[in-house]
């Protein structure tokens, strides 16, 4: 050990304690750095408060003001811990409003015929929206979730319903995980009502189709014998254009569905390649429809189209033409789908 030559001055003691000050200062604001720190502050109004002080990844300082220390050190511990996982989220992200960031959700999603997007808005706009449009994305908890879902359930929405209503809600939840708005996503693990059992499929005999074909309006006459002959889907149908039917040849070309949203009409184009096709038409339905176009033809260019022209309503014609035309003929349960009134198979 060197042996000290000299005796320490004033000065020498002065020097070790600037030293020494500075040395703890510096370990303040690594510890503040690397792990926040907790401190009394008052407000211009007076009031006294527990700030909790923290670096967020990017190095840029953040602070929340609580009445309590132990609420500070609570937050402080949480905002630490997130930090060390992984799962760190910037807390003024997670007051973007469900609303707000559920229509950016949406926008986001690809892949989606026309008649899928209406649906899932219809959806979003009837069933999540008006439960949590206005709360803040990060205040909502699994408990509230799940709470949600008996609401809907009790009020006799359909399982169906409910699972399509939920797995949205989730999605955009999850997303907001991906995107960093929530360290969690509170629509995990919540119970969901049995979907339904599905009915035994209805098939109709030739002869049932053509009492249901000749209780129908005449103007949809032709279009029920369509559908049964053909099997193309009621969408298909009212999209059905006559430049795509080729009498010589007793074929009708397939290439677009007509999709209803917010009220207003869209051809769609097929999903797949399959559904883009050519059915043959049996000779007597040739018939059929040749006698249809003569009679009931407008400038809509459609095969089908509405009593005062253009494309044909969905709701409307359910209700005032298709079930009136079942409950004289072959008697509920009918719809019209591809199943229903398709022959029953020899």
């Amino acid at each position: 050990m060197k042996p000290i030559d000299r005796l320490l001055t004033v000065e020498d003691f002065d020097d070790y304690l600037e030293g020494a000050r500075w040395y703890i200062r510096r370990t303040v604001r690594e510890q503040e750095n690397s792990m926040g720190a907790i401190s009394r502050v008052t407000h211009s109004s007076g009031r006294r408060a527990w700030q909790t002080r923290w670096r967020d990844p990017s190095g840029r300082q953040r602070a929340k003001n609580f009445d309590r220390k132990v609420d500070a050190e609570r937050y402080l511990l949480a905002m630490e811990t997130d930090k060390l996982r992984g799962r760190y989220t910037d807390p003024r992200l997670a007051k973007t409003a469900l609303a707000d960031w559920m229509a950016e959700y949406q926008a986001t999603r690809v892949n989606l015929g026309l008649q899928t997007r209406a649906r899932d808005e219809a959806t979003v706009r009837n069933h999540v929206v008006p439960a949590f449009g206005n709360w803040e994305i990060g205040s909502i908890q699994p408990i509230h979730v799940a709470q949600w879902v008996v609401d809907l359930d009790s009020r006799g929405y359909a399982p169906a319903t409910v699972r399509k209503a939920y797995q949205l809600l989730a999605a955009s939840l999850d997303a907001a995980v991906a995107s960093g708005l929530i360290s969690r996503s509170p629509g995990r693990g919540v119970k969901l009502p049995k979907l339904e059992t599905t009915a035994e499929i209805r098939y109709l005999e030739a002869t049932e189709i053509n009492l249901l074909s000749e209780a129908i309006d005449p103007r949809y006459s032709a279009m029920v014998l369509a559908a049964a002959y053909t099997g193309l889907r009621f969408s298909e149908l009212r999209a059905l254009r006559v430049d795509r039917f080729e009498a010589l040849r007793r074929v009708v070309r397939v290439s677009s569905s007509l999709v209803e949203s917010r009220g207003q009409f869209y051809f769609d184009e097929p999903k797949s390649e399959a559904s883009r096709r050519t059915v043959r038409v049996p000779p007597f339905l040739v018939e059929v429809l040749a006698a249809h176009l003569a009679m009931y033809a407008d400038d809509s260019g459609l095969i089908f189209s509405a009593p005062h022209g253009g494309p044909i309503r969905r709701s409307n014609f359910r209700r005032r033409i298709w079930l009136p035309a079942v409950a004289a003929s072959v008697g509920p349960p009918c719809t019209f789908t591809t199943y229903d009134i398709h022959m029953l198979p020899s």
